[in-house]
């Protein structure tokens, strides 16, 4: 049940909503010019794809911890944005 839940939002995620194309774009916009306009939205594919090795079935364990490792970073750049000033 979690790994098909998981899947579903990561694929609205991807399909609906765009915001893993969103943020693929101000990421190479961020390379081109050196400005960052929209972190948050530049972060949405880590934790993307994160997820997604997540829940595929990971008979190697470095892709599960490599995929663990980038779901914890994700979480760390949202606590570190949307953090009190």
């Amino acid at each position: 049940m979690v790994t098909w839940w998981s899947r579903a939002v990561n694929s609205f995620n991807l399909f609906v909503t765009h915001l893993m194309q969103a943020g693929a774009v101000e990421f190479w916009s961020f390379v081109h010019t050196g400005q960052v306009r929209r972190l948050e939205t530049m972060i949405v594919p880590l934790g993307g794809i994160g997820h997604f090795v997540l829940t595929t079935d990971n008979k190697k364990w470095w892709k599960f911890i490599a995929g663990g490792a980038s779901t914890l970073a994700y979480f760390a750049v949202i606590v570190a944005v949307a953090r009190p000033r």
